[in-house]
C-alpha cells in the first residue's frame, strides 16, 4: 500500500498527521470493501532513540504512534513484555528495562492525543524487552527477545526479534487462527474478538494512564483459552 521508500513518522497529534488523508481513508475503505473484506493489522511503531529505565513509560507516553497506524479501522498493535529473566552469563549484572507485565520499552502510544481521537494501539502483544547495565542505554539481548525462524535457512535456522514488529506478527497469527477455527467470521468480528479478549495486566492496572496507553494485552494464557473455547 505504501511506497517501499516510505519512512514512517511519529504522530504528535492527529491534527498534525503527516500522511495525506486519502491514504488513511484508503486503509479504512480496504477494510470494508464489499467484494473483499480485509483485516489490516499495523504496528504502532517503535521508539528508535536510546532508552534507559528512567525513560520507561515516560517516553512511551510522549512518543505518538507512527503513520499510518492512526487509521481508525485498522487493528493497531503495540508491545508489552513478560520477558525479564536474563540467564546468559555474558550479561550477568544486567537488568530488564521494563518490569514484567508492562509496555515494552520501545512501544509507542496515543497518550498525548486529545480525547476525541481513538486510543492506539488497540491491543498489545509480547514484544520483548531491553537489558541495561546501569550505565549504558538498554539494548536487545536474546534472552529478552522473541525466537523466530531466520529468512535464510541455509545460513542459520533461528534468530530473534522484538518490539512492535514481533507483537504485530503475534496478532496476525492469532487472527489467522481465529479464521481457521471460525472461517465464516467477518474481519471486523475477528478484530473485535481480539480487542475485547484483551485485558490489562496487574501491572497495567496499577497505572493511572492505562486506558490511554492501550486497551489491553493479549497474553499467552488468554490466547490459549480463546483457541480452546473456539473449538468446543
Amino acid at each position: 500500500m505504501l511506497e517501499p521508500k516510505f519512512r514512517r513518522r511519529p504522530v504528535a497529534a492527529p491534527l498534525q498527521w503527516q500522511l495525506p488523508v486519502q491514504i488513511l481513508r484508503a486503509i479504512d475503505q480496504l477494510c470494508f470493501e464489499q467484494e473483499q473484506r480485509r483485516l489490516i493489522i499495523l504496528s504502532a511503531g517503535n521508539i528508535a532513540e536510546d532508552l534507559t529505565p528512567a525513560d520507561h513509560l515516560t517516553r512511551n507516553d510522549v512518543e505518538g504512534v507512527e503513520d499510518p497506524a492512526q487509521a481508525w479501522n485498522a487493528l493497531t498493535v503495540g508491545a508489552y513484555t513478560e520477558k525479564v529473566d536474563i540467564i546468559d552469563p555474558e550479561f550477568a549484572g544486567y537488568a530488564p528495562v521494563a518490569p514484567a507485565g508492562e509496555l515494552s520499552p520501545r512501544s509507542r502510544t496515543s497518550v498525548v492525543w486529545d480525547r476525541q481521537w481513538p486510543v492506539k494501539p488497540d491491543v498489545v502483544f509480547e514484544g520483548g524487552n531491553l537489558a541495561h547495565d546501569g550505565v549504558l542505554p538498554g539494548e536487545p539481548i536474546d534472552d529478552l527477545q522473541i525466537l523466530t525462524t531466520y529468512f535464510r535457512p541455509e545460513l542459520r535456522h533461528f534468530t530473534t526479534l522484538g518490539d512492535t514488529s514481533a507483537a504485530t506478527a503475534h496478532a496476525a497469527r492469532l487472527a489467522g487462527q481465529i479464521l481457521v477455527a471460525r472461517p465464516g467470521l467477518w474481519p471486523e468480528t475477528v478484530r473485535a474478538l481480539i480487542v475485547h479478549s484483551a485485558d490489562w495486566t496487574p501491572q497495567m492496572r496499577a497505572q493511572n494512564r492505562r486506558m490511554q496507553r492501550c486497551k489491553g494485552a493479549i497474553t499467552g494464557a488468554r490466547t490459549s483459552l480463546w483457541l480452546w473455547s473456539s473449538r468446543s
